[in-house]
């Protein structure tokens, strides 16, 4: 009899055990699945976003809705550098789409040769960089930028230069 106890106080120790190892990897699995494909977090770093994000806010990065849906513009979104895979990720506005003309003149956004209204500049934009001339996206490809413009390393510029829709992560929600 006293055998038997003892085997049911073991069996029921392993079972407990078993159960709390098999939840514990229920929840990091789970976890796994929602960062990878569903959402995650991320930090605004720098002011290339003001008044949009502030330097330091902390945003939530929409994985899933990218796998239904291509980004549109004006979305803001993260994404990796095209040209630096071991660089953070970037928070910019699209401007342009696949397929689409992009030039910046007289300090404002033209695509396909017609003015860009609606836009969230401030001010007029006074580095036009790569964007000087007629800039042709490819079919995978979009011009972003800054919503301060004037303060902001974006599609302009050589080091990040058009984005590859690949490289997009996901998008903010900025209300």
């Amino acid at each position: 009899m006293y055998f038997n106890t003892k085997y049911r106080k073991r069996k029921k120790i392993f079972i407990t055990i078993v159960s709390w190892i098999a939840t514990i990897g229920i929840a990091i699995g789970l976890a796994w699945g929602f960062v990878n494909y569903i959402g995650q977090t991320s930090y605004m770093t720098g002011e290339s976003m003001k008044p949009t994000l502030k330097n330091g806010q902390l945003v939530f990065v929409h994985k899933l809705g990218y796998h239904f849906k291509e980004p549109e513009r004006f979305d803001v979104i993260v994404f990796e550098n095209n040209k630096n895979n071991n660089s953070h990720f970037y928070i910019k506005r699209i401007i342009g789409l696949p397929g689409e003309t992009v030039q910046i003149a007289d300090g404002e956004v033209y695509i396909n040769g017609k003015q860009l209204t609606g836009t969230p500049f401030k001010e007029k934009i006074v580095t036009s960089g790569l964007a000087t001339e007629v800039m042709e996206l490819d079919e995978d490809e979009y011009f972003v930028m800054g919503d301060n413009a004037n303060n902001s390393e974006d599609s302009r510029s050589a080091n990040i230069g058009n984005i590859k829709r690949e490289n997009i992560i996901g998008k903010i929600r900025c209300d």
